[in-house]
């Protein structure tokens, strides 16, 4: 059976020149690649590339993907834009590694499903390839969300290695360290992502009910950061060096690490970043809560539409049986009518018509009457069996 496989390349601060394309081109003859990107897709065989090496050399993103449960995200960044130290304290063995080239910032995410812990498709990573050039921007900008959303994938990758029964006996596990630590740095407005960081959401199958309980904490996002006064004031505060720097960063076409830069100053005095003393363990515990309230509430919603459905049924029926007791002798000559036609479908509506008939007469306290109606009925047509063996299967005996 053939296994699906994407991988995509983003070069978003520099454009490949001829020699590098046709280095590219060298592991692939099927790919596409423009001066911007490599993209292939894989049915039969596999990348031939070095991802990490080619993160390194030519590309600031990469994202993979496949049905048989493989997710990884990398990306590149200068190194006076976001420091190792604000990255490492987001690192976890379950889903990023972080690592220095000559000249960048190298993060890679992934998340590697067991059996049966994810679903084969993978339509909707579409998503998730668009939004690669903006989250990279983001957190170029000192917005750490997706750093702590892959942290908590890491936590989610963890729980799904236990059953909910051997949490509270998880005293000896060689993962009780990771769950005794305290979360990272909790970064405002994970109660309020847009569809980028949504998108990666969706991407690692992030649980709902553990984003839930991670974003309780989270304070609300500020705008002021982005305010034009925030900016100049900023902007004022720059040495002249500085500013020569970032004016000859937009000049080399690296615009998006001088706005990032601006934006981290302008970023800097405003609040967000909530100090929390919740450990890993206690998130867990929390999102098993949320799961359990928010399947209860599922559940009484459905309850509650069901009944309203019953109800509704049981009121067309009943206004539907009225009607039928309205004329009761018109369609016992009816039954009569249907069985004369001797025929499979005119034999089932003649069943149906009983049933009703029946219920009328049980209701209005003459069941039986009713009863030996249709004993005669079995009696005058007992040489149908077509006919007697509905009867039979609908217990009208």
């Amino acid at each position: 059976m053939s296994e699906y496989s994407y991988y995509e390349f983003q070069a978003i601060e520099q454009t490949l020149t001829k020699a590098d394309i046709a280095e590219l081109r060298r592991c692939s003859t099927r790919a596409k690649i423009t001066s911007t990107s490599f993209t292939n897709e894989y049915s039969w065989g596999d990348f031939k590339g070095d991802a990490q090496a080619w993160i390194e050399q030519y590309f600031d993103a990469y994202i993979h993907f496949s049905d048989y449960g493989s997710r990884q995200l990398m990306l590149r960044l200068p190194l006076d834009v976001l420091s190792l130290e604000t990255v490492e304290a987001f690192e976890c063995e379950y889903s990023l590694v972080t690592w220095e080239s000559d000249s960048h910032l190298i993060l890679s995410f992934w998340r590697e499903y067991s059996d049966g812990d994810y679903e084969e498709s993978v339509w909707g990573c579409e998503e998730a390839c668009a939004a690669m050039a903006s989250v990279r921007a983001d957190l170029m900008a000192g917005d750490t969300r997706l750093l702590y959303l892959v942290w908590l994938s890491g936590v989610q990758s963890l729980a799904l290695e236990y059953d909910e029964s051997e949490w509270d006996d998880n005293d000896n596990s060689e993962h009780a360290e990771f769950l005794d630590s305290p979360e990272p740095p909790l970064p405002a407005g994970l109660q309020e992502l847009g569809p980028e960081l949504q998108a990666f959401v969706e991407f690692f199958d992030l649980d709902r009910d553990l984003l839930s309980a991670a974003a309780e904490a989270s304070p609300p996002l500020t705008t002021s950061a982005l305010s034009d006064d925030a900016l100049s004031t900023a902007i004022a505060e720059l040495d002249e060096a500085e500013k020569q720097r970032l004016l000859m960063l937009v000049a080399q076409g690296k615009g998006a690490e001088a706005r990032a830069t601006l934006l981290k100053q302008a970023r800097a005095n405003i609040p967000g970043i909530a100090t929390t003393s919740r450990s890993v363990a206690s998130l867990i515990t929390n999102a098993r809560l949320l799961r359990e309230q928010r399947e209860q509430k599922e559940l009484e919603r459905s309850q509650r539409k069901q009944a309203q459905e019953a109800a509704r049924i049981a009121q067309a029926r009943a206004k539907h049986l009225d009607r039928l007791a309205k004329d009761e002798d018109a369609a016992w000559l009816r039954v009569d009518a249907l069985i004369a036609e001797r025929k499979p479908k005119p034999y089932d509506t003649c069943v149906e018509l009983l049933r009703d008939l029946l219920e009328i007469a049980t209701n209005d306290g003459r069941a039986e009457q009713a009863s030996a109606r249709v004993a005669s009925l079995r009696f005058r047509h007992d040489r149908k069996q077509t006919f007697i063996d509905r009867l039979n299967a609908a217990g009208i005996i």
